[in-house]
């Protein structure tokens, strides 16, 4: 049997060895030819799964590493009998994470603190409820709107959507769909992007166009200008420059980017495999070795040790960099840039050394799931 695995998927290889010959691909650059020769698919989100690759293929198993999966025609793969698995949720953590670092940068430049902001999270999923969680621990006012979760289950924090909207920062984290009850595509439009507060901070990490492009960049360069954080992108990865330089802070699709997510990622696929195949998984065991951010004293903020875990203002230069350049070479850079800017690891893979402080800020710190010592 043979598997095809994304190659920049890491440790994929190893892991799926035991199951069958694993030959590796770059994402963007599959073909259909390519595809015949194999049984199982394992892919990104770079990577198109629909008719035009798999059909009179032999594959039986598709598996996504992503939680997003609006790159895969599920219903051919469903009319085909091609089982599909993807990894919903992995990425969670290191997303809300991202996020929790954009709004830490945001109440920095405005003058704002984190006891008087209040977030509003559009999409109460895996990914909402870890940022729930995060916010939670540090006290901060959040509600959310999600028509698909039962309000009974978050009464304290379920709301409607115009509640939402009107928080200091709105936060997206949907899905991407085109029909149903709630489609999503354009959800945010130029009639809800007319309607936040001045000042305001827009976040998406969930699909790029689950936002008017168009009608955001509309606001952004006209008057009553609002924040807004951008990692994904309509039409990635052909950034739209124009937009990408209105853009307060721009990153190319790396909020869910993390050691950590990404093997809880190839994980989740592998198990998916293993129970399609009818056989028993491995368990596989991974360093972790923990991090120095250095030693702090006690003028430290938390803007300061996020910034070394995530550099935002870095990578807001070098997106909009590349969204200067010419296609294809922009295309080429943007998937490098992803490849190899360095994986950061999520906040429990650091460790703090501190001294001459009151206390406050490794408190803190502890609470995002920093370990610290003195």
């Amino acid at each position: 049997m043979k598997i095809l695995v994304d190659s920049e998927l890491t440790d994929a290889k190893d892991i799926f060895s035991h199951l069958g010959r694993v030959e590796v691909f770059e994402g963007r650059m599959l073909t259909q030819q390519l595809a015949k020769t194999a049984q199982i698919l394992i892919v990104r989100s770079v990577t198109t799964v629909d008719r035009n690759l798999l059909e009179d293929s032999d594959i039986r198993f598709v598996g996504s590493a992503t939680s997003g999966q609006d790159h895969v025609d599920t219903e051919f793969l469903e009319n085909n009998d091609i089982k599909f698995a993807s990894a919903a949720g992995t990425n969670a953590k290191t997303v809300a994470e991202h996020v929790l670092c954009c709004i830490v940068e945001y109440l920095d430049e405005s003058a704002a603190t984190l006891e008087e902001v209040s977030v509003g999270l559009v999409g109460y999923g895996h990914v909402g409820q870890a940022v729930g969680e995060l916010l939670d621990r540090l006290s901060v006012k959040y509600c959310a709107y999600d028509p698909f979760v039962n309000s009974d289950l978050y009464p304290m924090i379920l709301s409607d959507f115009n509640k939402v909207l009107g928080s200091d920062v709105v936060s997206l984290h949907v899905p991407l769909t085109h029909s149903g009850t709630h489609p999503t595509h354009n959800l945010i439009g130029s009639n809800v992007i007319s309607e936040l507060s001045t000042g305001a901070l827009l976040i998406n990490t969930a699909r790029g166009n689950v936002l008017d492009q168009k009608a955001l960049l509309k606001r952004l360069t006209g008057g009553n200008k609002i924040w807004t954080a951008i990692d994904c992108w309509g039409d990635e990865p052909d950034i739209d420059p124009e937009f990408a330089q209105a853009v307060w802070r721009a990153t190319p699709h790396i909020a869910g980017y993390s050691r950590e997510a990404k093997r809880r990622a190839i994980l989740s696929v592998y198990e998916s495999v293993c129970k399609f195949l009818g056989v028993d998984s491995k368990r596989f065991e991974f360093p972790r070795d923990l991090r120095s951010i250095g030693k702090l004293g006690g003028e430290a903020e938390l803007k300061d040790v996020l910034n070394v875990v995530h550099p935002l203002r870095r990578h807001n230069e070098e997106t909009k960099k590349l969204s200067e350049l010419d296609w294809p070479q922009k295309a080429v850079d943007f998937d490098d840039y992803r490849a190899e800017y360095g994986l950061r690891n999520e906040f429990s893979a650091y460790q703090t050394v501190y001294s001459d402080f009151d206390g406050g800020i490794i408190k803190l710190l502890a609470s995002l799931g920093f370990v610290s010592k003195p």
